[in-house]
């Protein structure tokens, strides 16, 4: 649609997004030209005020490997960086050169205390297909469908100083619940690597499980959000109740005394979307007495609900009361 802004939609998840010490988004499509300048399905352009929402709803970074990276060209990648690094938020998973770093580093500091997180972004491959501007230009947009470039490149982030990595997969079989043998395979070799400390994913339009499975960083496990559905959509319901349904990923990061930064928890938060009013609010607001303010009936709210816990599964925790905001982390996004 023309909505040239989407903090309206989504104010009532602010806190947690604001309240979160470092908080990723994933832009999956490139930017228009304008606020005005937006294309829908099948090749896609966001309104470019969506950069600077995203900065002030509290988000501190992005990833933007997806399906669409390329939908608008190189052009289109190099300008939905600069929309993003404009904003002062950090960017990862396209670039502009072949010299540009494969990963964003992050300083966060809190109460006196600092380590450096990597992140890393990657998808499984292009809507288009096998493109020339990608075969010429491979540093484009990081394309895996094994997880082994994350590795590769969670070396690189940790022989430039990173304490802790985070890889956002696009991975997945659209409108399906189940992780695939892909996101499997992905998950498996991040975790035999021993290099990174979290998976976020996301591409189905439907939230997946959260598991922890072996091996890990220490052999500490890794957390999988396997997929955490969509934030906002103009799906209905007929394409699946989980396309009104997602995840915000929550996980807890413990900085020891000695030694390396790790997932200490696992929390979640469901989101459920009114799509009469496209606004997104935390499910658990359908389960107080005053309800969550929106025109979606607590019964369906609870069908959502039920259907997402259950694909959400038993391993993470689910959060009902959002962080205290004037705690926050500084974060400072390292153009290395």
């Amino acid at each position: 649609g023309n909505g040239s802004h989407y903090t309206p939609a989504v104010e009532k998840l602010r806190p947690w997004i604001a309240g979160a010490d470092i908080a990723f988004c994933h832009q999956e499509i490139p930017f228009g030209k304008s606020d005005k300048d937006s294309e829908g399905y099948p090749v896609f352009k966001a309104p470019l005020g969506w950069a600077q929402d995203s900065k002030e709803l509290g988000y501190d970074g992005c990833s933007t490997a997806s399906n669409h990276t390329l939908d608008q060209g190189r052009d289109g990648v190099a300008h939905t960086i600069q929309a993003l690094r404009n904003v002062g938020l950090g960017v990862t998973g396209s670039a502009e050169s072949s010299e540009a770093p494969r990963y964003q580093m992050y300083e966060i500091t809190k109460e006196g205390r600092s380590f450096k997180l990597a992140h890393i972004s990657t998808a499984y491959g292009l809507n288009q297909g096998e493109i020339p501007q990608y075969k010429q230009n491979p540093w484009l947009v990081n394309l895996t469908t094994d997880g082994q470039i994350i590795v590769d490149i969670a070396r690189q982030a940790r022989s430039a100083g990173a304490d802790f990595v985070v890889a956002s997969v696009h991975s997945g079989v659209e409108y399906q619940s189940a992780p695939s043998a892909e996101q499997d395979r992905i998950a498996k070799t991040l975790a035999d690597s021993g290099q990174v400390d979290l998976y976020l994913g996301h591409h189905v339009h439907v939230p997946q499980p959260i598991r922890k499975i072996p091996g890990g960083v220490d052999g500490k496990g890794l957390w999988v959000y396997y997929g955490v559905g969509n934030l906002l959509s103009a799906m209905n319901p007929g394409q699946g109740v989980g396309t009104q349904a997602g995840q915000i990923a929550f996980p807890t990061i413990t900085l020891p005394s000695t030694g390396k930064p790790y997932v200490s928890a696992a929390g979640w938060v469901p989101l459920i979307m009114d799509r009469s009013t496209l606004e997104v609010v935390p499910g658990y607001l359908y389960e107080t007495p005053e309800g969550a303010g929106t025109n979606l009936s607590k019964a369906t709210a609870a069908r959502y609900l039920d259907n997402l816990r259950k694909v959400t599964e038993e391993q993470a925790t689910e959060l009902k009361a959002p962080p205290s905001a004037d705690s926050t982390a500084q974060i400072k996004p390292l153009n290395s």
